[in-house]
């Protein structure tokens, strides 16, 4: 543990546009599927334009061979689900994949229309080449951008995953099957051959998994058949059974988890919604091969908590006489309830709070709405992370709702978006008033936070005991 938390991760370097063009002589650039085309770039003179279009075309290549290797995953998934491989080849065919995934989608790029069986013999023969690089991260979530938006959690966890995934770390998402989904931007969408079952008030109950890709992440959806109602409503949240409707989700995902011999470094959570899987974990699925995995649990803020009954916990296979104890998940002011959002905190190994304004103390002791006991005795594991700005989805040199563009070279624009603002608002040019505006995306600035408390799990964790 000591030497991991002294460990220096490295991660690839990035290919800048500047490296890959710039050149005292001319270059070749061979492009994804045209093995016999040659374009030469010269940095003398020449097309601004081409440049351009060729760089973006690089970033189209690396985007595809994202969303190849995600597909594979998938299909790894419905091999298990079937029967053609036991749990164990799964996770050895998954890491295979995850280190080695340009290879992997060079390779198999005209592959994936292959039935199962052909796909897999050639996976086998690529698994000796394996090794561990990166991290395994799967979000079980109810919002993601552009699949599932209602706040902020969607753009979080979708500006969040690319950018880690860029950082070389595999990262899934699980989504409920809303009759409500955005499918437009979800690439391969198919039903899995298998159903799977999940527990849930005394019995177990079966689900259909759906696969597909969004921005090159492997997206999940689970379908449940008896509940069918839970999701095909007209909105995501609301209703008085989202404890029963979430509560449903969270435990249907971690079923399918180790269904599927899924074995992820970090199991990502998000707000009271799934923060009842923190103690499904501990309580029930960590020794189902999952003692290798930490939880993260993300905030976006302690308005929203959900209270209920103790006796609801047994509904997912929780034990409430062990759970409805100050220490654990019964709320801080009425105490003959039980605080999901509390469980969250509790059974995480780390918590991050979204604010770009406000610190860790200010947070705890000014605005966690009860929480402020919970909160001070897992200081320790206590992260605040500010927003930040995705320029894939927001980018001021291509607005054109901007009254004048810029980039990073050239700030000349922001002035002039600056004076348009102020004369909007009607403030004066001279004013002092400090004028701050932008878009706000989650993703970039959380990454390295990300790979801290990542480090951190396999350093300082301490597991909740039993009792």
């Amino acid at each position: 543990m000591e030497i991991l938390a002294n460990t220096v991760i490295h991660f690839p370097p990035r290919l800048s546009k500047s490296r890959l063009l710039k050149s005292n002589s001319v270059c070749c650039l061979r492009l994804e599927g045209h093995d016999n085309m040659e374009l030469p770039l010269s940095s003398n003179g020449g097309s601004t334009t081409k440049n351009d279009n060729i760089w973006r075309l690089f970033r189209e290549a690396q985007q595809n061979k994202l969303s190849v290797s995600s597909e594979l995953l998938l299909r790894i998934d419905s091999m298990v689900l079937t029967g053609m491989i036991d749990i164990k080849e799964a996770s050895e065919l998954r890491r295979l994949v995850k280190d080695y995934r340009i290879e992997v989608a060079d390779l198999f790029t005209q592959s994936l229309h292959k039935e199962d069986m052909e796909l897999l013999a050639e996976l086998r023969y690529l698994f000796h080449k394996r090794k561990k690089n990166g991290y395994h991260i799967i979000h079980i979530c109810t919002e993601m951008e552009p699949v599932v938006s209602v706040g902020s959690l969607a753009s979080y966890v979708t500006g969040l995953s690319r950018a880690l995934q860029r950082k070389g770390n595999l990262v899934e998402v699980i989504l409920p099957k809303y009759a409500s989904l955005d499918i437009g931007d979800v690439q391969g969408l198919r039903e899995t051959e298998m159903e799977f079952y999940s527990y849930f008030n005394g019995q177990l109950h079966a689900n259909r998994v759906w696969t597909g890709v969004v921005y090159g992440i492997g997206v999940t959806f689970i379908q449940p058949l008896h509940y069918s109602s839970f999701f095909s409503r007209e909105r995501i949240y609301g209703y008085s059974d989202d404890f029963e409707r979430f509560t449903y989700f969270s435990r249907a995902s971690l079923d399918y988890m180790v269904k599927s011999a899924k074995k992820p470094d970090v199991l990502h959570i998000h707000n009271w919604h799934t923060a009842i899987v923190g103690p499904l974990f501990w309580d029930v699925f960590v020794n189902q091969g999952l003692e290798a995995t930490r939880i993260l649990l993300t905030c976006q803020d302690f308005d929203s908590q959900c209270l209920q009954q103790p006796d609801k916990l047994a509904l997912c296979g929780l034990d409430p006489s062990r759970l409805n104890r100050p220490d654990r998940l019964q709320d801080n002011t009425k105490t003959q309830l039980v605080n999901i959002l509390k469980g969250g905190v509790v059974y995480s190994n780390k918590v991050v709070i979204m604010s770009s304004i406000h610190s860790k103390g200010t947070i705890v002791h000014s605005l966690s709405h009860g929480l402020e006991p919970t909160l001070a005795i897992h200081k320790d594991k206590l992260v605040v992370s500010p927003c930040g700005i995705d320029d894939s989805i927001w980018d001021p040199s291509k607005d054109k709702f901007l009254p004048e563009n810029y980039i990073a070279d050239n700030m000349k624009g922001k002035a002039v978006c600056k004076a348009a603002l102020q004369k909007h608002l009607a403030l004066s040019k001279h004013a002092s008033t400090v004028v701050v505006s932008g878009a706000y995306i989650y993703g970039h600035s959380h990454v390295c936070i990300y790979v801290l408390l990542i480090m951190t799990f396999y350093s300082t964790l301490s597991l909740i005991q039993s009792g």
